[in-house]
């Protein structure tokens, strides 16, 4: 899909993104951004706006309701061309990739910055998936009443972002904070791959305590990842261990800080308990972690 909203891009004119843009600013109040709403955002004429809503509904970048109003939304093509619209402006983004990853909130992309550096470019795609999502980023949307998913995922987007920022100013082995806009997050790529695709390990012992000792410094600058397991963790050809994803962290001074970092904990002591052998006690590790956590 983002690959499409890429190609897309190129064949939308100023207008057709501004009426992008009016349905967005609209979607802040309304599930369907109502027509005459968009047509006073977008500064268009009537018969103007009925003219590019219709082009770029066809080209699947737009939902229509017809109710008690006609109404549009964005769907994720629409949010992704707003969003890779900015970043090539910005010259930090010049070409979308291949899916190199893919899950239930985000699918990632190799992509090209100015000068034909190769980045990752990660977007967002919260939905209705399971309750368990949904509890979960309640962690950043806080106690705001009205959000969308396409909102969620910007918060999301920015969450990572913000952590990246911190983590890499501090030294930490994450991805290298490069740019951000909407849904989308853009980071330096890291030569390696994820933990739990890596069948054999030379020293497994070694890239455990890699892992333990990144989560340390991350919570010695106040950050509690929030959602670590095999799947998160990158591994390079030099056995370097990289933690990414980091949308879900939360302050030390979260009520569920302490739950999450031993669920943190956990799910890497038990993954290599299970794959390599390695047996850790889960709450010495927890009481070793939890002494420098910075307040």
């Amino acid at each position: 899909m983002t690959v499409y909203a890429a190609q897309i891009l190129k064949k939308l004119t100023t207008e057709d993104l501004r009426i992008l843009i009016a349905i967005e600013r609209g979607m802040s109040k309304y599930s369907y951004t109502p027509l005459n709403l968009i047509v006073k955002i977008s500064g268009l004429s009537f018969n103007d706006a009925v003219l590019h809503l219709s082009k770029i509904h066809a080209l699947k970048l737009i939902l229509r309701r017809i109710g008690p109003y006609i109404g549009y939304r964005l769907n994720y093509n629409g949010y992704d061309v707003l969003a890779l619209n900015v970043l090539s402006k910005r010259k930090t983004v010049e070409a979308i990739g291949s899916v190199i990853a893919k899950g239930k909130e985000s699918d990632i992309h190799e992509a090209l910055a100015s000068g034909g550096v190769k980045v990752i470019a990660k977007f967002f795609r919260l939905g209705k998936t399971s309750f368990k999502q949904v509890k979960r980023t309640c962690f950043f949307v806080g106690l705001r009443r009205h959000t969308s998913w396409l909102y969620e995922s910007r918060l999301a987007a920015s969450n990572e972002f913000k952590a990246l920022e911190i983590l890499h100013k501090h030294g930490l082995f994450t991805p290298k904070p490069i740019d951000s806009n909407r849904n989308v997050v853009i980071m330096s790529y890291i030569n390696g791959a994820p933990l739990y695709t890596v069948n054999e390990l030379g020293n497994p012992a070694e890239v455990f305590e890699g892992i333990i000792n990144n989560l340390k410094l991350a919570l010695s600058i106040g950050l509690v990842h929030g959602d670590l397991s095999e799947y998160n963790v990158m591994l390079t050809p030099e056995q370097s261990t990289y933690i990414i994803d980091w949308a879900q962290w939360v302050n030390v001074n979260h009520p569920d800080a302490h739950n999450l970092l031993k669920r943190d904990i956990m799910n890497i002591t038990q993954y290599f308990t299970r794959k390599y052998g390695i047996r850790s006690n889960v709450d010495k590790i927890y009481d070793e972690l939890r002494g420098v956590m910075k307040r």
